[in-house]
């Protein structure tokens, strides 16, 4: 059963918003306050985040930095906040989706099916045998042929593989 962490200060919408993903065969845990999310994240590692940015003590935005420096968990952003520039601003430090409020929590919990999916770990039987990185020999092998590739080349395989989800931006001083 999958975990998902609903931060979320208003507990009514928290309340709301958790009995739609346990209907649909979710584990669910509730944080209300900013300051409790890291290390909440940081000693349970739930296989996804929905976050208010409008947080007591500490905002959704800053929590999300923060978790970002040690975790690519897929987190959704959902938020009060309607403009282009906060939506863009959620997105750019590392949300994976945004939702604006009010929002349909069957479409929410639809989105977070989509993105668990699109995040889930090359770890099963079938991918195994289609990709391994061995970073301590610097292989890759495709579907059991060793690919020939520089230093360079398996650095950024191995760092692109080994974060699924994460979006990397490149900078063109």
């Amino acid at each position: 059963m999958q975990h998902i962490l609903i931060v979320e200060g208003d507990f009514d919408i928290a309340e709301q918003v958790m009995l739609f993903f346990k209907a649909s065969g979710f584990k669910t845990s509730h944080i209300a306050d900013g300051e409790e999310v890291v290390p909440w994240v940081e000693e349970n590692s739930p296989d996804a985040i929905l976050m208010d940015i409008m947080l007591p003590n500490q905002d959704g935005v800053e929590c999300m930095k923060q978790i970002r420096a040690f975790s690519m968990v897929p987190i959704i952003m959902m938020t009060a906040k309607v403009a282009e520039s906060d939506r863009l601003k959620g997105l750019e430090f590392g949300a994976d989706d945004y939702v604006c409020k009010p929002f349909s929590a069957a479409e929410l919990v639809m989105r977070m099916k989509a993105i668990l999916r699109r995040c889930a770990p090359l770890a099963d039987a079938e991918s195994e045998k289609l990709v391994n990185v061995d970073e301590a020999q610097l292989t890759v092998t495709l579907k059991g042929q060793l690919l020939a590739l520089t230093k360079v080349e398996f650095d950024v395989f191995a760092l692109l593989y080994n974060a699924p989800c994460r979006v990397f931006h490149v900078s063109r001083s």
